[in-house]
């Protein structure tokens, strides 16, 4: 399993808002409880109110029952460096000191120690139902309403989706919530994390699994030629990668830096989803990964440690930078994603956020198919039908003849054929001469 991973301890400044999608359990449990302890006010997005506010309670229990356990060492690690510093002392002192100090302790162990105040953690509960893009607009509205700023989204919710589930937007379920509605919910937030000051950054908790992605292939993006359920969560994080490249590239000016996590293989309930061979594989890895809470590390680290501050667009693997697939680098691929991502979210953006990435609601508008010819115009003319056979050996036959014409008689478009035209002089000529006669013979009379 390796050795436990380390994660940032300082404390958070006061006042930073961190927003934790998929935050009732699993690795976002971990995430928010971690960064509420170190002093982080995190809004947890959940679809269900009961099972989020289920988990705030159990992370104030065991944010208090860890508190009072780090006093009850402190204190008995206090004790034993005044033992020792007795020690020193002369032996008849030192004994006649003890026993004081055991009756002393006896006394106080009759009477309840008062403890001292444990604050609650700053956590709080938003309703966000991924599945809908109606829900993220109400979740986005909610938290504008609270007065809030925003310095840092992770985008942490997801599924493994056994079968070919359709949502509420009638889009593949993989593919929406783990991926569309989290870069709708990113694209309205991007105004709150510019002016929230710091260094304001977006995390997505991805999958090295992306690298056995079917990649950006519209024809089957959604699962249109056949469902599996590895490709479809595969592809969901790919997705995720490769939009955070083009994404830093529109916004690289505003200083948000933004991250992609590989949380590792993690024993939790998220492998549930799986059925088939690809559940008797997880199966397998069960026992051999690490648990939620030492999967959150790498989120963590992503999230807390200044020294990648303004270094964004990375991919961490175990606590540090590593390199994601060839495949999610590719910037054609990139930016087809990118296209066909807005065309499908234009009916839930305006012209104000998507200036934001330097985008329109006309330069995303998907491009207008060719026109196919209507019926007139695709049928052909009377010159252009095709002739019968007997009409094509007919032409055949008569155009040597007409070639020979053109070569022989032809002076202006449109004249008749030389033999004719000297028919006619010749009948003219006669006419001339009888009319000559016919004069001098009057002129005789």
């Amino acid at each position: 399993m390796g050795a436990k991973q380390s994660v940032p301890s300082d404390a958070v400044p006061e006042g930073r808002t961190f927003i934790v999608t998929g935050a009732n359990g699993g690795i976002g449990y971990y995430t928010s409880k971690k960064i509420a302890q170190l002093g982080g006010t995190v809004v947890m997005a959940c679809r269900s109110e009961e099972k989020a506010k289920k988990a705030i309670e159990q992370m104030q229990e065991e944010n208090r029952q860890e508190v009072r356990a780090k006093r009850r060492a402190e204190k008995e690690a206090s004790e034993k460096e005044k033992q020792r510093a007795d020690a020193a002392a002369a032996k008849e002192e030192q004994e006649k000191k003890r026993e004081e100090e055991r009756k002393k302790k006896e006394e106080e162990q009759k009477k309840p120690e008062p403890e001292e105040e444990i604050p609650d953690l700053k956590l709080q509960f938003m309703e966000l139902d991924l599945e809908s893009f109606e829900s993220v607009a109400s979740f986005v509205k909610q938290f504008k309403d609270s007065g809030l700023p925003l310095h840092v989204l992770i985008c942490n919710g997801g599924l493994i989706a056994p079968a070919l589930v359709t949502t509420k937007d009638g889009l593949e379920s993989s593919f929406q919530i783990n991926y569309l509605s989290h870069f709708l919910l990113t694209l309205h937030l991007l105004p709150l994390l510019k002016a929230s000051g710091g260094t304001p950054k977006i995390v997505n908790v991805t999958s090295r699994v992306h690298s056995s992605a079917e990649g950006v292939n519209l024809e089957n993006i959604q699962s249109q030629k056949g469902y599996s359920q590895v490709k479809a969560y595969a592809n969901s994080k790919l997705y995720q990668i490769m939009n955070m490249y083009t994404l830093s590239s529109k916004v690289k000016e505003s200083g948000i830096d933004i991250f992609s996590v590989h949380p590792g293989v993690i024993d939790s309930g998220f492998q549930k989803g799986y059925s088939g061979l690809s559940k008797v594989a997880m199966l397998f890895h069960k026992g051999f990964g690490k648990n939620a809470q030492d999967g959150a590390a790498t989120t963590l680290t992503a999230v807390l440690d200044e020294q990648y501050n303004g270094k964004g667009p990375l991919y961490f693997s175990n606590c540090k930078p590593a390199q994601p697939s060839n495949m999610s680098k590719n910037e054609e691929k990139q930016a087809t994603l990118w296209r066909y991502s807005l065309e499908l979210l234009r009916d839930h953006v305006d012209d104000t956020i998507l200036a934001e990435i330097g985008e329109t609601l006309e330069s995303i508008q998907p491009k207008e198919p060719e026109p196919e010819p209507t019926p007139e115009e695709s049928a052909p003319d009377e010159g252009d039908k095709p002739k019968s056979e007997g009409e094509s050996e007919k032409k055949e036959e008569e155009a040597p003849a007409a070639a020979s014409q053109d070569e022989e008689g032809k002076t202006e478009e449109g004249d008749k054929p030389a033999e004719e035209t000297q028919q006619e002089e010749q009948k003219t000529k006669e006419t001339e001469q009888k009319e000559e006669a016919g004069e001098e013979k009057k002129d005789e009379e």
